[in-house]
């Protein structure tokens, strides 16, 4: 049998502080069975030119993009791209990340020996050294469909390297099968940022799909160096609009009623003990609000994309 091919699409935007270490991962595997697709949101730096010079020796396809039209739109444009190619695997994965050519083979491998359709490997963290970011999360509907990681900061060497089935998995780095986008659909583009993965590990287990992690592959992760603090004003508007957004989506009428009360809480606490200033407590209010404001859509499926395409194209460059 011969081996998958398999596509790595990432969404850039003023990329060039993480891309080398990136590139330098990708360019390790082999030209004949991928190909990088990146697509750019409109950067202000070097990043296409970084791109471009890849590209003049590797297997790469670059698309451009007028403006900042966030990672869901954009992985959506390198998932359709990668399927009218023939792929057989999309691996959905941050440029602020790094890996060996053994760790992404172990992860295909490990992908068709269980059978999964969609599977994470394990994500180191830059900080503390050597410790999880990702090897398994739980994903609490009635909590608005909040997610912890499990473990997250604890030493990577303390964790069983098991393959087992989750709940929620991050496109931080993620392989899809191709068949998956065709029953479930693409990434949500009103999303923009953050959550959009949420909602798509919450649709693929509803279409009947389970979701894994293996300890069989360890991918690198340089978390928030490309969005910033999780209590700056850009990971405090858009993590709190979405985790809203996709409680409106997902949760039923009871589930809603107690996130609200725990998104109340939660959000109190957080000023009580300062673990948010003033500053992000106002702006995650703000952003509550917007979220419950919004107008809710159906995610786009790969038959809808092309129209869908041209109205969030419009609506997010206009942002």
């Amino acid at each position: 049998m011969s081996s998958p091919r398999v596509a790595l699409v990432t969404v850039t935007y003023n990329s060039e502080d993480v891309l080398a270490d990136f590139l330098t991962s990708v360019s390790e595997l082999d030209p004949v069975k991928t190909k990088l697709f990146a697509i750019d949101n409109a950067s202000k730096d070097t990043t296409v030119d970084v791109l471009s010079t890849y590209s003049e020796s590797r297997p790469a396809e670059i698309i451009r993009n007028s403006g900042n039209r966030g990672v869901a739109f954009g992985n959506n444009q390198g998932i359709v791209a990668a399927l009218k190619e023939g792929f057989d695997w999309i691996l959905l994965i941050n440029n602020d990340t790094c890996f060996n050519a053994e760790a992404f083979h172990s992860l295909v491998r490990e992908a068709e020996r269980v059978g999964a359709s969609i599977i994470s490997p394990f994500i180191e963290a830059e900080e503390p050294p050597h410790s999880v970011w990702y090897t398994d999360a739980h994903l609490y509907l009635w909590r608005g469909a909040k997610v912890k990681h499990v473990g997250m900061g604890r030493p990577l060497s303390a964790v069983p390297r098991e393959t087992k089935v989750v709940s929620y998995a991050s496109t931080c780095v993620l392989l899809v099968h191709s068949s998956v986008f065709k029953n479930v659909g693409l990434m949500d583009p009103q999303f923009f940022v953050y959550g959009d993965d949420v909602d798509f590990a919450i649709r693929a287990r509803r279409a009947g799909l389970s979701l894994w992690s293996t300890g069989s592959a360890v991918f690198f992760h340089k978390a928030s160096s490309l969005t910033g603090e999780y209590t700056g004003p850009f990971s405090t508007r858009w993590i709190t609009r979405n985790w809203v957004l996709a409680c409106r989506i997902h949760c039923s009428r009871v589930q809603q009623f107690s996130a609200l009360c725990y998104m109340t809480v939660w959000t109190l606490a957080r000023l009580l003990v300062r673990a948010d200033p003033i500053s992000a407590t106002t702006n995650r209010v703000r952003a509550f609000l917007e979220g419950l404001q919004l107008a809710v859509f159906q995610p786009p499926s790969l038959e809808s994309w092309p129209h869908d395409e041209g109205r969030w194209a419009e609506q997010w460059d206009g942002v």
